[in-house]
């Protein structure tokens, strides 16, 4: 069965880690400092701190800012749990805003519609990899005195040092699974140009020690380990291969597949996910099994789960876009181990269940 995603490890990989693994330290050594030093170069930030998860650096960005119970965050409605999840950790309230009907990035008009004064942030999330406005999400929050956190867990390539000083928010924070541009296994990373924030979260993740040894504040063990760390230097190695052809295999698709079924590329991008949409998507997924594809959905909107049901009437009624596109989007497979005939034969496969409907109607 192809998978929708998929690492790739290679021999530098395994060896990076079993070195390690053979070394004095499996935590708390060179390793981690290294990582984060080299992901500053990469993208221009000036501060990194690296930890267990995207999750964990999404949770440690919001509480590096202080806010008070029942502060609003702006954030998707449509991306992972974690996205609003992390608010809500800090005894915050998440605030579902709509999505643009073409890239399913966050609709940076409607964010507007949605501040109050309660409201002191918003999240932005690269779905699928590509970069949000970054340059009008900026100014909007600057507008509004609101700190910009960008959940760029999908988007690890797609900011780099070259990119423009007004792309980069207050806090950046990436997700290194499996599945993910680069790994670490599991893993994840706060990028920030605030020293103070830098700071805070360093403490945050390690019981809330700022030295090392007194708490200072509330904290968390969300370090990332040595091993962990080995194999993010050893991906970040191959960071340029991997974006290659992640790009190559997405240009495939976007030659190869009718355009009404594409989302629209405007920004940088990644190419995390390549993802589609298709009416009777349930249907297409049991075909595509049929054919040894497994797909994905990414995602049911976040004020559907069970847990955010009292957010529903409202969430559904300002994200109209979010409501039209949720149940026919689809992921089909991207990955840098996918070859060249597995990705014709996925084509293929679309094409003739596309070929199928019209017959049908």
């Amino acid at each position: 069965m192809i998978n929708y995603g998929k690492q790739w490890i290679d021999y530098n990989d395994t060896e990076a880690v079993t070195n390690v693994m053979n070394s004095d330290f499996l935590t708390q050594g060179t390793k981690v400092l290294q990582f984060e030093e080299q992901m500053c170069e990469y993208t221009g930030y000036k501060y990194a701190i690296a930890m267990s998860s995207g999750t964990a650096a999404l949770h440690s960005a919001i509480s590096s800012l202080n806010l008070e119970k029942d502060s609003e965050v702006i954030v998707p409605g449509l991306s992972f749990l974690a996205t609003a999840n992390c608010v809500k950790y800090c005894d915050c309230v998440p605030v579902f805003a709509d999505v643009n009907i073409n890239t399913l990035l966050i609709d940076i008009d409607n964010i507007e519609k949605l501040i109050t004064p309660l409201t002191k942030a918003v999240i932005a999330m690269d779905y699928a990899g590509q970069m949000c406005n970054y340059i009008k999400l900026n100014e909007l929050c600057d507008k509004y005195n609101l700190k910009l956190i960008s959940d760029a867990c999908h988007s690890v390539g797609a900011l780099t040092s070259s990119c423009n000083d007004k792309e980069y928010s207050h806090i950046t924070c990436y997700s290194f699974h499996p599945v993910k541009n680069i790994t670490t296994g599991e893993g994840g990373m706060c990028l920030t140009n605030d020293f103070e924030t830098y700071l805070y979260i360093k403490a945050f993740i390690n019981h809330g020690r700022y030295d090392g040894f007194t708490q200072t504040i509330l904290g968390y063990n969300y370090r990332m380990n040595e091993m962990q760390a080995a194999l993010g230097i050893s991906q970040l190695k191959k960071i340029g291969l991997f974006l290659n052809r992640r790009e190559e295999q997405a240009q495939e698709y976007r030659r190869k597949l009718p355009k009404e079924i594409l989302l629209k590329k405007e920004n940088n991008h990644a190419n995390h996910l390549f993802v589609i949409k298709i009416k009777d998507r349930q249907e297409f997924i049991e075909y595509m099994k049929t054919n040894n594809i497994n797909c994905g959905i990414h995602y049911n909107p976040i004020y559907r789960n069970f847990y955010y049901l009292d957010q529903l009437d409202q969430s559904k009624e300002n994200c109209k876009n979010t409501e039209l596109i949720k149940d026919i989007i689809v992921s089909i497979p991207l990955f840098v181990g996918l070859k060249f005939y597995l990705r014709n034969g996925i084509a293929d496969s679309i094409n003739m269940f596309l070929r199928r409907q019209e017959d049908e109607d």
